[in-house]
């Protein structure tokens, strides 16, 4: 692979020679003699006698690469400035995509086995990946894919980190019940995955974000108790056209390295002077009920501040097992007033159509009223499959619903998503609700959607969705966040969503670097 011609801020000579010869020949730059950094080469592995040097005294550091080939096959040896992690470089074809993931200072190339090369380079401070880019004929897989790759420092590391999480929960369609299916939690004090369980995690303060597939969560509001926000900087406006569809000719361009000075940019004076700007994480339900008339229930506003039922909406529900579905809306919302007798409840009445496993079509109408105590509220679970109230511990329910005494909100929930670990989700029919005769026919239901988590990756997404109509792949639209976690804040820049060497779908490359001390 080529680069010394491109990279002109760095004169190199490399000599191939046989045996243990060496070259004495001086380059630009610095003129303190250079510093050896011995590399040897073989399959599948690259191994170096230091991997970091101090700091230069002055813009760089003039460093000599003698590298070994004692392998079997010929190798190359590339030098990167990047802040992303070794094992985290994209690769396309077999081979790491050079220009998308850093600047290529120089290279040794091609060298065959039993030989030694080297290269003097005057180098600056910050983190590097020294890694062999070959392809051998025939292969889907290059050296670098095989291992042949290590992180390298001159003084100190790179402010900016990188990290490659496992976002994966298991693959796509996981069991519910498989012990991946869950999140990745990761702390950006420590830079590391915490190992937890989703409901430990509930609990837990050691962790800051968490991941699931495209799915991400901060720890705060309904997702945690740390309350973590995010906030969002503003940049890439021009990813998107004035009604806020996306422009598919910038995402077809942007790199993580294109984009980095964007990254590089946000600094602590970015940081909002108005706390309530981060925005802490919420629930947002499948099947929503905002106190609107395009929703299941309706605030009257003063001076009564009554909610009733809206009996015109109607939504189509997938079973836990996701083998059943229902038809469903609202018909009455009933509060008990001071006066009516003990126990003062809250009615919730539905009114609903079972399509049973196996069937194709559902069975006819009845109603079921949900029974909650008026002031401290609580919640009650039902499985439409029995057409009967089940234990909270029933992993087989299928809607959950609920009044939230503190808050003061009615939710009907799904098993699904962030609201439990079953198949379920909802679809809206509007007032409709013949538009579905058969919740199976992906024709007449294409999706149904999962309780989720709503915060600012919600509200302003880090993706846009199949931009070549046809491809069904997220592209990161490499917006810039500010992530506030007691004291500390952190900037954030999600940089890809498949692994950058197999291309698996879940394994999320995220750029960070605190912003305050």
């Amino acid at each position: 692979m080529k680069h010394l011609n491109t990279f002109m801020a760095a004169f190199a000579v490399a000599v191939l020679l046989s045996g243990c010869s060496s070259s004495n020949t001086p380059s630009a730059g610095t003129n303190d003699a250079p510093e050896t950094v011995s590399t040897a080469l073989s399959e599948w592995q690259i191994t170096l006698d230091k991997t970091s040097v101090p700091k230069p005294e002055g813009d760089t550091r003039k460093l000599t690469f003698k590298a070994e080939n004692a392998g079997t096959v010929v190798h190359e040896l590339v030098i990167l400035k990047t802040d992303l992690a070794a094992d985290a470089l994209e690769v396309v074809a077999g081979q790491v995509k050079e220009d998308a993931v850093g600047q290529v200072i120089g290279e040794i190339e091609e060298f065959a086995p039993g030989t030694t090369a080297e290269v003097t380079l005057d180098l600056p401070e910050g983190s590097y990946v020294l890694f062999c880019n070959v392809l051998d004929s025939g292969e889907s897989e290059g050296h670098y894919q095989k291992g042949m790759r290590i992180a390298f420092t001159i003084g100190a590391a790179t402010a900016t980190k990188s990290t490659l999480i496992d976002a994966s929960a298991g693959g796509l369609g996981a069991n519910p019940g498989d012990a991946k299916n869950k999140h990745t939690y990761f702390n950006f004090s420590t830079g590391q995955v915490v190992d937890l369980t989703d409901a430990v995690a509930a609990d837990s303060s050691d962790w800051d974000i968490a991941f699931k597939r495209s799915g991400i969560k901060l720890n705060g509001g309904f997702s945690g108790k740390k309350e973590v926000g995010g906030f969002f900087t503003g940049n890439n406006a021009e990813a998107y056209d004035v009604s806020g569809g996306f422009i598919r000719s910038w995402f077809e361009v942007a790199t993580a390295e294109s984009e980095r000075s964007d990254f590089t940019i946000v600094s602590a004076a970015d940081i909002p002077t108005d706390n309530s700007e981060f925005k802490i994480d919420k629930l947002v339900p499948a099947i929503q009920g905002d106190g609107t008339l395009e929703e299941w229930w309706f605030y009257h506003g003063p001076p009564t501040h009554l909610v009733t039922a809206v009996p015109e909406n109607w939504w189509v529900v997938k079973s836990a097992a996701g083998d059943s579905y229902a038809k469903f809306h609202v018909t009455e919302l009933i509060r008990d007033s001071d006066d009516d007798p003990d126990p003062l409840m809250r009615r919730i009445i539905l009114e609903m159509q079972v399509q049973p496993v196996g069937s194709d079509f559902f069975n006819g109408l009845f109603s079921h009223t949900f029974l909650i105590p008026r002031d401290a509220g609580g919640a009650l679970y039902y499985d439409f499959d029995t057409e009967a109230e089940v234990d909270a511990s029933n992993p087989g329910w299928d809607l959950k619903v609920e009044y939230d005494g503190a808050s003061r909100e009615y939710r009907i929930l799904t098993n699904s998503g962030v609201s439990g670990s079953g198949k379920g989700g909802a679809q809206a029919l509007g007032d409709d609700p013949g538009s579905v005769s058969n919740g199976a026919d992906q024709d007449q239901v294409a999706h149904y959607f999962a309780d989720k988590t709503g915060g600012v990756f919600v509200d302003l997404t880090w993706n846009a969705y199949n931009i070549t109509d046809g491809d069904h792949k997220l592209w990161p639209n490499y917006r810039v966040y500010l992530i506030q976690s007691g004291e500390a804040v952190f900037k954030l820049q999600i940089l890809g969503y498949y692994h950058p060497q197999t291309t698996e779908s879940g394994w999320v490359s995220i750029r960070y670097e605190a912003i305050t001390p």
